[in-house]
């Protein structure tokens, strides 16, 4: 039985409705431009995001807006009161929504489709939330979910969210050294799995993994498994941790917990991503400022509103799971579409537009790599065009830059009254850094941007001195601190690291790490990496942790790895070893083929090498630094200058030889 409770109703006013802003003295071309002047302007700021806090609910109100007294670790929201599950669920039920759906669930491998409605998500999270107390599970403790797409998933991440509980989700398809990783950098109480997550050709049985990283890093925490009828698990009881049937327990539950009143900066989540270290780092995010920010992006930039379906097809283990599979839609109150499956083999590419078609989808999401796979089977629209898209007002694309033959292709296919949307986000910005929008002023889109920065995203474009340059000037991007609502906070357990990797040096900046240009209407184009981080399939891997990984394989001495431009997928990683000189050349190829699969074992197929070249010696800088950048460049065809500062220069010419006969570059 849900229970009213006692919280502020002023969000009433003005949920679910645009908000009327305040006037300025300074003209506007667009409605867009005059919101986006007020959310980055130091004397209107705090009054736009105090307006656009009223649509959520809070038990207590803010002592202010905008704690800055602690720079650059800025505060949003301070002294409030709020809980998201409650934002999420309880108050839609409140307003009527009792029985409209609030996931539906299609599994491509088993044909399943399921509709949850928003009463019956506050049963399931409750009784979850309930079992996780039972089990010892409190504000601030943290629980890994290690999860495929399944709605067990939601509800974890709901249940903690629920009780103050830090959830960490983790990408399924992480092998056991890089959970180990997770769950020893996060010092996790509890572990949600199941017993399997499928993929087109083979089903990944989760348990052994969560095992074997448990026993590498001598740690035993408990485990709550989800059996799924189509992969039970007979042998659980013979396993050396604490297991718990995760359908056997919560059946014993009651249906209700309140929502755990909790500090607007207390913590709501750790999302792990790649450094440039290969060293996890544990983005934070809390829980008032992603609230406030999040309903803002979900409404503004990606039209999300009361009963629309919205349908993410991103992994929960990404940024773009938590923001648009999860707690967009929900804190909306609309229809999230949750999908196990592949935009392609399950079985064609006409899965996402058959969804789109019987679901009604208002607004769909992927990524640019799904986009060209579908397009890859179906170049001149004959599947497309079997169906209805008659829904669908706006197709949001993510993950990397879109290059304008896919766009123009996705534009000729969907037709021109659906707004094609490329978005420029972060794990650590938490909503799109640049993006169009619905409410105010849609934009013509033009392939190649990103169109213009969010409200509330200050974007600069710097060179190597932090000066800003001019429209049309490539540089670094920027942005002028501080970072609006929804914003990581720290990194989980390194906040020097926090310091370092972000925030520049005299506390005004937040470092994109992207390097790109805005032209003169303030459009944003990005155009590659500053770091060495490879962007696969808009997943991100650290070649650092990739060369560490290989170093450990037998005969393999030094290892580079650098990013191959991939029609399908952006980049794949490719490696350039060097073998010890014990190793006898008829060796090789059995020992790069160790390195491969070691690669996959300890990282994950998302890894996977598209080559390993043999070299007699690495090009590096006097002071012993392989240039990568060099590498990569030669390997990609691209311009290349010998630097200055290079010991060996006539080895280039040895790079190259090796590489034509490969045939991986042309003569």
């Amino acid at each position: 039985m849900l229970k009213k409770m006692n919280i502020i109703k002023f969000y009433k006013r003005s949920f679910y409705k645009p908000i009327k802003y305040f006037t300025t003295e300074t003209k506007f071309d667009n409605k867009f431009d005059f919101i986006y002047h007020q959310s980055i302007n130091p004397k209107t700021r705090e009054q736009f995001w105090e307006e656009e806090s009223k649509e959520v609910a809070w038990f207590k109100k803010f002592d202010k807006v905008l704690d800055d007294s602690n720079i650059p670790h800025y505060r949003w929201f301070p002294g409030g009161k709020i809980n998201m599950s409650y934002n999420c669920i309880d108050r839609h039920i409140e307003n009527g929504l009792e029985n409209f759906t609030s996931i539906i669930w299609d599994c491509a491998y088993i044909n399943k489709v399921e509709h949850i409605s928003y009463s019956k998500l506050l049963e399931n999270v409750c009784k979850l939330a309930n079992l996780l107390v039972e089990k010892g599970v409190k504000k601030g403790d943290v629980v890994i979910i290690y999860m495929p797409m399944i709605p067990e998933a939601l509800y974890a991440m709901l249940a903690c969210s629920r009780l103050g509980a830090i959830h960490s989700v983790i990408f399924g398809g992480f092998a056991y050294a890089e959970l180990a990783r997770r769950i020893e950098n996060s010092s996790a109480k509890l572990i949600i799995t199941a017993s399997a997550g499928m993929e087109p050709k083979k089903t990944i049985i989760y348990l052994p993994i969560i095992e074997k990283a448990l026993n590498s890093i001598n740690r035993s925490v408990p485990i709550l498994l989800v059996q799924r009828p189509e992969v039970y698990l007979a042998d659980i009881k013979k396993s050396k941790h604490e297991i718990f049937d995760y359908k056997v327990e919560t059946n014993k539950m009651k249906p209700y917990i309140k929502p755990v009143h909790l500090d607007s900066n207390d913590p709501l989540y750790i999302l792990y991503t790649s450094g440039s270290t290969g060293d996890p780092k544990g983005v934070v995010r809390d829980i008032g400022g992603t609230c406030v920010g999040l309903n803002f992006s979900s409404r503004a930039m990606f039209g999300i509103n009361k009963k629309d379906v919205f349908f993410s097809s991103s992994d929960i283990g990404w940024i773009v799971g938590h923001n648009y599979t999860v707690y967009g839609p929900l804190i909306r109150g609309a229809t999230t579409v949750l999908y196990e499956g592949k935009p392609v083999s399950t079985p064609n590419s006409s899965k996402y537009w058959e969804m789109i078609e019987n679901y009604k989808v208002n607004a769909f999401f992927t990524s640019i790599t799904a986009l060209k796979s579908i397009r890859k089977e179906d170049e001149y629209y004959k599947i497309m065009r079997k169906h209805k898209l008659s829904s669908l007002k706006v197709f949001h694309l993510g993950g990397e830059r879109c290059d304008p033959n896919t766009f123009s292709w996705l534009q000729n296919g969907i037709g021109k009254d659906i707004l094609i949307n490329d978005i420029l986000g972060q794990t650590e910005s938490g909503c799109s850094i640049a993006s169009n929008n619905l409410e105010y002023y849609p934009f013509k889109s033009e392939p190649g941007s990103v169109c213009k920065p969010a409200p509330g995203y200050d974007v600069r474009i710097v060179d190597d001195n932090h000066k800003e340059l001019k429209p049309f000037q490539e540089g670094k991007i920027f942005i002028k601190l501080p970072m609006p609502p929804a914003f990581m906070t720290t990194l989980w357990g390194n906040k020097e690291g926090f310091l370092e990797k972000y925030i520049t040096s005299d506390n005004q900046y937040y470092m994109v790490g992207d390097s790109g240009y805005l032209d003169d209407k303030g459009f944003l184009f990005v155009l590659s990496r500053v770091d060495d981080i490879i962007k696969v399939a808009s997943h991100r891997l650290s070649t650092g942790r990739l060369e560490e990984v290989l170093i450990q394989s037998q005969g393999i001495i030094e290892a580079a790895v650098v990013g191959k431009k991939d029609n399908l997928k952006g980049e794949v990683p490719f490696a350039f070893v060097v073998m010890s000189e014990e190793v006898k050349k008829d060796q090789y190829e059995n020992l790069l083929l160790l390195g491969k699969q070691k690669i996959v074992d300890e990282i994950g197929a998302i890894a996977r090498l598209n080559n390993i070249i043999v070299l007699q010696r690495f090009p590096k800088t006097k002071s012993g630094k392989v240039i990568r950048n060099l590498l990569k460049k030669i390997l990609n065809n691209e311009t290349y200058s010998i630097p200055p500062t290079i010991e060996t220069p006539h080895n280039i010419n040895e790079i190259v030889d090796t590489l034509k006969l490969a045939n991986i570059i042309q003569s």
